[in-house]
């Protein structure tokens, strides 16, 4: 929002690990000031990383600052990592990201069939679905999502081993998508650091059954532990 005479009377930093400014609001999707560093629960597993970055107080401008976090797992990270940082925010609050209700047909689901949509990216941990498929081999498995720049490679490498029961579509569009979540039954997710994973809530509108790791904002936000 700007005034004409008085310049921007709001502004919303959406990445304020990449961008170091002092927004009005500062939006947290996930505790990314230090994700390279930390585990799914927020341990540190850089000591020295952190030691330089705490040396270096590039993070202190957000001290008294405004925050919105994606979901609750992410605020419980800043709870706990913020004062390593010399942060403490004046306000926050979580806002989670909505999706649309669906009406459903369960009559044209297919029991074995389980998907998985998300960027074909090495956060994801799809090796974990062909794990899986290869000990459910009645099942049906979809992997799905965009294969953005740079990822070219480790999306030729997913179907060189990929097990016969694993179907990987890059780029799909959204009918397709759509189509899978109507027919789908299971909805697999397998990245133990989601910072809240809409798709999941997304599949979920569509009548699917959610599985997710015991870590990360699909277990905490979104299936409230199970």
């Amino acid at each position: 929002m700007k005034d004409n005479n008085k310049g921007f009377q709001l502004i919303i930093n959406n990445h304020p690990n990449v961008f170091l400014y002092k927004g009005n609001i500062n939006v947290m999707h996930g505790f990314s000031f230090l994700d390279p560093i930390i585990d799914s629960t927020g341990q540190i597993i850089n000591k020295t990383m952190l030691f330089i970055i705490k040396t270096l107080g590039i993070y202190k401008l957000y001290n008294k600052s405004n925050f919105m976090y994606n979901s609750i797992y992410t605020e419980n990270l800043a709870k706990n990592l913020f004062p390593v940082l010399g942060i403490k925010p004046s306000k926050a609050r979580v806002i989670y990201i909505p999706v649309e209700n669906h009406n459903i047909d369960l009559s044209i689901k297919q029991k074995n069939r389980v998907i998985s949509i998300g960027r074909i990216h090495p956060d994801k941990h799809y090796e974990y679905v062909f794990e899986i498929a290869r000990h459910l081999k009645n099942y049906d498995f979809t992997i799905a999502g965009a294969v953005n720049k740079g990822m070219e490679a480790y999306y030729k490498s997913l179907l060189s081993v990929k097990p016969n029961n694993v179907n990987i579509i890059p780029n799909i569009d959204n009918d397709t998508k759509i189509e899978l979540y109507r027919k789908s039954s299971i909805y697999l997710h397998l990245n133990p650091k989601e910072n809240y994973g809409i798709s999941v809530l997304e599949a979920m509108s569509y009548g699917l059954i959610p599985v997710v790791p015991e870590s990360g904002g699909p277990w905490i936000d979104i299936v409230s532990r199970g």
